[in-house]
């Protein structure tokens, strides 16, 4: 299944629209973190209510919006009441919408290096949602399951990935808006 390459546009948009500054200060980084939740908690909530716990039985131990909102309040952020999350059907496009999760797992791997390297206590102290799951051989048994899906469902693998992706670039979109009108 081409999900990378069905998504490689839309991935490429979101880094370029994530702060490259996110660990220059404490407002930075909680920028990017409340993009991120943005995001990332009403989908997981969304995801738990389509059943995903039904294709990835060890989902408790992938959720991470809990560490992500530990870590904003960690940084002094009070999050707001989170978005309505969208709708997803119990079908193959679950799988889609995991695979960017599963994704940015893997990219918050590298960015844990840069929140490391940036020296900032106040930083590391609240960077638990990027390391969360490290050690946790979370992208394997993610891809072993993947690898299960029927091809005949890669169009809705492809567009639930492609729903995540737009869900976190409005984010990121929505967040650079505000920054700008702050600045």
């Amino acid at each position: 299944m081409s999900l990378r390459s069905a998504t490689a546009a839309l991935h490429a948009e979101l880094d370029d629209l994530l702060s490259s500054d996110a660990f220059a200060g404490v407002a930075q980084y909680r920028r990017f973190l409340a993009a991120q939740a943005a995001a990332l908690v009403p989908l997981e909530a969304a995801l738990e209510a389509a059943g995903i716990d039904t294709l990835l039985p060890d989902w408790p131990a992938r959720c991470r919006r809990f560490v992500l909102q530990a870590d904003l309040a960690q940084l002094g952020e009070v999050p707001g009441a989170p978005d309505a999350p969208p709708q997803i059907a119990a079908d193959a496009s679950r799988w889609g919408y995991a695979y960017v999760l599963e994704g940015s797992r893997l990219g918050a791997r590298l960015l844990s290096r840069q929140l490391e390297a940036s020296g900032n206590p106040a930083l590391q102290a609240a960077g638990s949602f990027l390391q969360h799951g490290s050690g946790q051989p979370f992208w394997q048994t993610f891809l072993t399951g993947l690898e299960q899906v029927d091809e005949a469902d890669a169009p809705l693998v492809h567009a639930g990935a492609q729903h995540a992706f737009a869900l976190f670039i409005a984010a990121a979109r929505h967040s650079q808006a505000v920054q700008g009108q702050t600045a």
